[in-house]
């Protein structure tokens, strides 16, 4: 599953479009301003598609409400009622995981017995049963019987049916792992991550970022320590961060554009030290694949190659299993900006034709 990434997937103002090797074999999946109910989609938000094509995102309307779209059919959209506990979804935020799971991080109100609550709520749910929701008990082994989850920072899914959540509980926020049956119950659940954990040599935990999640659950995250500096930091610890040496420099910062892949992989966006006018650099596996000021072609043959510029943190970054890095390259006008698998251009708008 992925984001923008290893099958892939690029989300435009105006379609998803999953991308294999060759721009040509590209396919339109859904367009702004496709119809659902009658009612024409003014945005696309958050998409995940998986290698069978499969794919989830948020859809917005002209009234700002939202629905979960799961191959372009409604799964779950803002007035709906969920299963388990009985209430109505009032706004729903950003959907992960896979159409078999239908993740969502939303807001619920109007809850019923036996779980009456005052609303709103922020909550967690899949296939429409709330896993988390913001002021109950967590429930889970290996938390305090009356440890509750107070505010839901972030969630992220995999196709595996594994959930890692940031959450803030005891005034901390913390990463917790569940992985689920196929009964939707929960096998086990782990904390990972919170603010205050100790990661060596006088590194404490002061801030921690979005999760990557791969299919195997296993986790990336961006982490700032108390002594300012940044790194990547997974299952065994700290990966790559400030101090560590890149091609003849040294990594100032490692930006918070990141990603990982199911096979150990890890992608960042890095800033260096020294000279300005080429500090920025995307890293792979602690190699450097592009840099700010490289010479990139255009799709068209006849135009000059133009710099990479500073700004590609901005943009989108994502991993595929064959180690290959999905981004976007942003040049030196004239032109607009590259899709690019690699050091090699995927799609150009103006240029590149979609769907015939």
């Amino acid at each position: 599953m992925i984001h923008l990434a290893s099958q892939a997937l690029l989300s435009l103002p105006v379609c998803l479009v999953p991308l294999p090797a060759l721009p040509q074999e590209s396919t339109v999946l859904f367009r702004r301003g496709d119809e659902l109910g009658g009612e024409p989609v003014h945005g696309l938000e958050s998409p995940t598609i998986d290698s069978h094509r499969n794919w989830l995102a948020l859809a917005r309307f002209s009234d700002s409400s939202a629905a979960l779209l799961a191959n372009g059919e409604v799964v779950l959209q803002d007035g709906q009622r969920i299963l388990a506990p009985s209430a109505r979804v009032l706004l729903t935020v950003d959907p992960c995981g896979g159409v078999a799971q239908r993740v969502a991080e939303l807001t619920l109100d109007d809850f019923v017995p036996p779980l009456a609550l005052p609303g709103p709520r922020q909550a967690i749910v899949r296939n429409e049963r709330a896993v988390v929701i913001a002021g109950e008990r967590l429930g889970f082994s290996g938390f305090p019987a009356d440890a509750a989850c107070e505010s839901i920072i972030d969630v992220t899914a995999n196709l595996s049916d594994t959930l890692v959540i940031q959450l803030r509980t005891g005034g901390v926020p913390t990463l917790v792992r569940l992985r689920f049956g196929p009964d939707g119950s929960v096998l086990t659940s782990e904390r990972l991550l919170a603010l205050g954990d100790d990661l060596g040599a006088g590194r404490t935990v002061a801030s921690i970022g979005l999760v990557r999640l791969d299919q195997a659950g296993n986790w990336l995250t961006r982490v700032i320590v108390s002594t300012g500096q940044t790194f990547l930091v997974g299952p065994a610890g700290i990966l790559f961060g400030s101090g560590d040496g890149l091609a003849g420099r040294t990594a100032q910062e490692v930006l918070p554009v990141y990603d990982n892949n199911d096979l150990g992989g890890w992608a960042a966006w890095v800033r260096l030290d020294g000279s300005t006018a080429d500090d920025l650099a995307l890293v792979v596996d602690g190699e450097v694949r592009a840099q700010e000021g490289q010479l990139f072609r255009s799709l068209n043959p006849f135009a000059a190659p133009r710099p990479l510029l500073d700004g590609n943190r901005a943009f989108g970054l994502a991993l595929s299993n064959d180690g290959q890095p999905y981004w976007l390259a942003h040049l030196a006008l004239p032109g607009a900006p590259l899709l690019m698998r690699g050091s090699d251009q995927i799609l150009e708008p103006g240029l590149s034709s979609i769907d015939g």
